[in-house]
């Protein structure tokens, strides 16, 4: 991974994965989405539906390490929403999200 140069806490990241989020208040309605960079501090993902800034959602992320073989293991984690705007999306119309973990992630 090739870190991203700018003035953030922690080195930011590209890595394209699928993820998944739901909003606190329904945490059984999780949608699919892709994430396009990361760091510990939070990640950039492009969904189908707007979120509100300040809101808390969680997501949940494949783990794809080699220690969980064939395993289905996910870990999850509370994020904020720092901003959301429109984005043309390979000829979809979807919407982008900046969040921040309210904790770092673990390496």
């Amino acid at each position: 991974m090739e870190a991203i140069s700018n003035k953030r806490v922690y080195a930011r990241y590209n890595y394209e994965t699928p993820i998944m989020f739901a909003s606190r208040e329904n945490r059984y309605a999780f949608y699919g989405a892709r994430t396009l960079n990361c760091s510990m501090g939070g990640l950039y993902f492009e969904g189908p539906y707007p979120l509100q800034q300040g809101m808390v959602i969680s997501i949940m992320r494949a783990d794809n390490s080699p220690e969980a073989k064939l395993l289905s293991k996910y870990s999850e984690q509370l994020a904020e929403v720092k901003w959301c705007k429109k984005v043309e999306s390979e000829n979809q119309r979807a919407f982008g999200a900046g969040v921040m973990f309210q904790a770092p992630a673990v390496e």
